[in-house]
């Protein structure tokens, strides 16, 4: 099986996957799930391709009006819709590892200054900029909020007593499989799924005849 090594920069997350894998469902498996908690109304799962663009897949329809709306590059794709389609090594930059840096550029200029802000303003601050978003960034951020808090949720029932926690964890784990596998599916480029469906239909058409189809097949019609 032929790999791929994909580091996420700025985050020290990195590793091994198969060929083939989208780079949203690698980032989920390194642990940067708010990174790729898209739906199909809002897209959060932009990257920037710092090396190995060539081993991707090509870019869909679909990121060809996208980008340019946005007045980014070539060097940029939807980890949703990007497969890393050939062994080597890719490194990008998602979300987590922009907001690293911005952190550190932040805290090097915060050295310089001996300002202080309350609770009170730091939580306007982010009202202000929340409101003077745009609706589909709104909707991303309220998606990123909701991953977070299943996240701590989640936790909080792990550290809770097992014998109260078992059946809901169960049911909890197959809804969010279910879930899971759903957006997962809902968030394929239209390319992709017909490239599935396609092989789906040979795989149908590949199975074996038994031999009692087979002479069930050949046995005429008896006459009435």
């Amino acid at each position: 099986m032929e790999e791929v090594f994909l580091s996420f920069e700025g985050t020290e997350r990195d590793g091994k996957v198969a060929a083939g894998t989208y780079i949203s469902d690698a980032g989920k498996r390194f642990g940067l799930r708010d990174d790729f908690a898209c739906d199909p109304e809002a897209h959060i799962c932009e990257v920037k391709i710092v090396s190995g663009l060539d081993l991707l897949s090509e870019m869909t329809a679909f990121e060809k009006e996208y980008f340019p709306e946005r007045k980014l590059g070539g060097e940029y794709r939807l980890g949703c819709h990007t497969k890393l389609e050939k062994p080597g090594e890719v490194i990008v930059m998602s979300a987590s590892g922009n907001e690293k840096a911005a952190d550190e550029a932040s805290a090097a200029s915060a050295e310089n200054k001996n300002e202080g802000s309350a609770d009170g303003d730091a939580d306007t601050d982010y009202q202000k900029r929340f409101a003077e978003l745009p609706l589909e960034k709104k909707v991303a951020e309220l998606v990123r909020l909701e991953a977070i808090t299943f996240s701590e949720t989640l936790g909080f029932i792990i550290n809770s007593p097992f014998s109260a926690a078992g059946k809901f964890m169960d049911v909890l784990a197959e809804f969010g499989f279910k879930k899971e596998a759903d957006q997962r599916a809902s968030m394929r480029p239209d390319e992709h799924k017909q490239e599935k469906d396609g092989q789906d239909e040979k795989e149908t058409a590949d199975e074996p005849i038994s031999a009692s189809q087979e002479q069930a097949e050949e046995k005429p019609a008896e006459d009435v």
